[in-house]
């Protein structure tokens, strides 16, 4: 049997009303990159990765500049 539109907006109603007095409960969650933070720190790729990263960078900016034309 379908619900009435009221009957849906109700029960919509009493989730939300439970999910906002669950996440007022809750502590707050770390930041994404808090819970990232440092697990690249002895990663002997990260460096170069970080290297390249900053060429195309370089790259990008000489090419908006017209060097290099």
């Amino acid at each position: 049997m379908a619900l009435t539109i009221e009957q849906r907006v109700e029960k919509l109603e009493k989730a939300f009303a439970q999910m906002a007095s669950t996440k007022s409960a809750r502590k707050p969650h770390k930041k994404a990159w808090q819970s990232t933070f440092g697990l690249s720190q002895n990663d002997p790729g990260f460096g170069e990765m970080a290297r390249f990263g900053r060429d195309y960078r370089k790259r990008l900016k000489l090419q908006d500049n017209g060097a290099g034309s």
